[in-house]
């Protein structure tokens, strides 16, 4: 076998720099993960002895840290594979050269599944730190690895799977993880609902046997045998199996271009069906001649003669006419338009996206989605305060994807398409460009504020609130934090609506900002790097590190000096999704209820505001000044052009 694509492959990873900084920054990660987990064992540990038999819960956190880098790197990585040569045109001489569609697969499947792999090695010296502490055996170990392997070859297939059913890199992107949802909770969900019983004895929920992270639960938190729960990971090599031969299959059909290709399928169609009903149209009868008893039949007037070839030559005066027809219609466009009547031609463009400006399609997923939380609630009613907050919390994760997958193609794909030349030399300054460029973004923002409000109403009607703050005296010292004595809001009083504005602020606040920091992310690796893919990647990465990194910091300097959170407020503002998660369960009263900050829900939502605003603020003010440099346009030239 000579692998020759498989070469190719590896040859163009060698040559990137991200990959040797990918891999540094992640082995970083997990070095990060493994020293608090190693502070942790030292906190509750007077010494060394005392620390052994304790290396499964470094093992544990390791396994965890694996299988969620896994989760967000791997897609980006392979989603890649054909659409690359897809948009290279050279997915045609891939299949009609020696390669057959298979080892096309296989080997390209190989070749995105090798940096992950890779990953699994770096992190083998941290296993065996946390083997010679003991509590964990050698065949454990080996098998949560085998399970992070069958993870890397599932979601890798299925990348690759919708690299070959879609056009372009993003769409794959969010088809992977549409497909990753279906296929992990399709089961619990009709669970939920009674559609089906899955019972297999022994093993909890089974319902998520497709999960890897399921399987990795089973392994650390349960006795099973290890043959059980290698029997347990063989649905997900079935599943891998069949869509390795889907991506075959998608390979040969769609190589030169999409399955999902709606938009020229439904003009096709609608041209079809015009054509039909005009037919009908002129073979309609055009008299009706009513013949009475006794009365002679009428003369049939002779068939005119067809008309010769010659004669069917276009009337001058109907295409005048149409080309009358079209301007007025065109200038008819520019009247309606008011961006273009204020000089905002790419403004105008960018909001003719489909998910921006068609009112159906919003109304439509507002629908769907409320239709999902009432009859989740409906069936689980003992949970609905839970189920409001993962509702909202998990919009708001796939909200800040969609701004960056927005954000991130605004001047990438000018670049692929050959277009920001001519985008250059429009008479507009680079601020007025980036103005209306961000057109399409700001109104994804706003609508996307929309469903998190009536979530967050939704969540006030349905949740338990404690309201209030008592004191509490130890030793004639004068406190806050019991919590006893906190009083039950009922809907309609004049406290649970001013909860309710202090909830609803949170929420849509915090999102608003949030999604405009992510923007300015996704914008600057946009204009820096060459790819969408690798501006997404890079936007990926930098807002993880956002949520994690200094959280991880306060966490480490937390175990090192043995300090209790609650006595450190600092730490609740370490990450942006710490005071969101917080609001949704009503438990913002952690922040103060022990330490010396003041006593004032409001006060510990308007000074997340202030961090993560003035982050934002601050990334937008140094955007635009470094905008002439990432443009490579600078000023001069722009007020000439102007």
């Amino acid at each position: 076998m000579e692998l020759s694509l498989f070469k190719r492959e590896l040859i163009e990873l060698a040559q990137r720099k991200r990959t040797y900084g990918l891999r540094c920054l992640v082995w970083l990660v997990f070095l990060i993960v493994f020293l608090i987990a190693y502070i942790d064992l030292t906190t509750y540990a007077a010494n060394m002895l005392q620390m052994l038999g304790r290396g499964n819960q470094i093992t544990e956190a390791l396994f965890i840290t694996l299988i969620l880098t896994i989760y967000v790197l791997n897609p980006i990585m392979a989603c890649t594979a054909i659409t690359s040569e897809k948009e290279k045109q050279t997915l045609g001489l891939l299949i009609v050269s020696k390669l057959t569609p298979t080892s096309i697969v296989v080997e390209k499947i190989a070749s995105r599944m090798l940096p992950l792999v890779s990953l699994l090695l770096v992190s083998a010296p941290l296993f065996a730190v946390a083997y010679l502490f003991g509590g964990v055996t050698f065949t454990h170990t080996l098998v949560g690895l085998f399970i992070l392997f069958s993870t890397i070859l599932q979601v890798t297939t299925i990348a690759v799977f919708c690299s070959a059913l879609f056009e372009s890199g993003i769409a794959a992107f969010w088809g992977t993880y549409l497909l990753l949802g279906l296929l992990y909770f399709t089961l619990p969900m009709m669970r939920e609902f009674h559609l089906i019983r899955i019972d297999f004895g022994s093993l909890p929920d089974e319902e998520f046997m497709f999960f890897p992270i399921y399987q990795l639960a089973i392994l650390m938190n349960t006795g099973q045998s290890y043959s059980d729960i290698l029997l347990l990971t063989l649905p997900n090599f079935i599943v891998t199996i069949v869509f390795a031969f889907a991506a075959r299959w998608a390979v040969v059909k769609f190589s030169f271009g999409s399955a999902f290709a709606f938009a020229k399928q439904a003009n096709v169609v609608r041209k079809e069906v015009a054509h039909w009903l005009r037919q009908l149209w002129e073979n309609r009868p055009r008299s009706l001649t009513i013949v009475w008893p006794n009365q002679p039949m009428p003369e049939v007037e002779a068939a005119k003669p067809v008309a010769s070839p010659a004669s069917l030559q276009p009337d001058p005066r109907m295409e005048s006419r149409c080309e009358d027809s079209a301007r007025q219609a065109h200038e008819t466009t520019l009247q309606q338009s008011w961006l273009l009547q204020r000089g905002r031609p790419i403004a105008w463009r960018e909001l003719r996206g489909k998910l921006v400006s068609s009112r159906m399609l919003q109304v439509s997923c507002l629908a769907g989605l409320l239709l999902f939380e009432l009859s989740w609630m409906a069936n689980q009613q003992h949970d609905t305060e839970e189920i409001s907050a993962v509702v909202s919390i998990g919009l708001l994760i796939v909200a800040v994807l969609l701004v960056l997958g927005f954000s991130c193609r605004l001047f990438a794909t000018e670049r692929e398409r050959q277009t920001l030349d001519s985008l250059l030399v429009a008479p507009l300054t680079n601020t007025e460009l980036l103005r209306q460029k961000l057109a399409g973004v700001n109104r994804l923002i706003v609508l996307l504020l929309v469903p998190l409000f009536v979530l967050g109403v939704i969540n006030m009607l349905n949740a338990d609130i404690d309201y209030g703050y008592p004191e509490w005296t130890i030793g004639g010292v004068t406190g806050r934090g019991a919590l006893r004595n906190r009083t039950r809001l009922i809907p309609g009083q004049f406290v649970w609506f001013w909860h309710g504005c202090l909830f609803l602020t949170c929420i849509v606040g915090s999102a608003f900002i949030y999604l405009n920091l992510a923007k300015w992310i996704a914008i600057y690796w946009g204009l820096k790097l060459n790819t969408q893919m690798k501006a997404l990647l890079a936007s990926v990465l930098c807002v993880i590190a956002l949520c994690l990194v200094p959280m991880m910091t306060c966490l480490g300097y937390l175990f090192w000096t043995d300090a209790d959170p609650d006595s450190t407020p600092l730490f609740f503002f370490s990450s942006p999704a710490i005071i969101v998660c917080m609001n949704e369960i009503h438990e913002l009263y952690y922040v103060y209820r022990r330490g010396s900050f003041p006593p004032s829900d409001w006060l510990v939502v308007l000074t997340n505001f202030a961090i993560y605003g003035s982050l934002a603020l601050a990334l937008r003010t140094v955007l635009l000044r470094r905008l002439p440099k990432l443009l490579n346009r600078p000023e001069h030239a722009t007020k000439a052009l102007t």
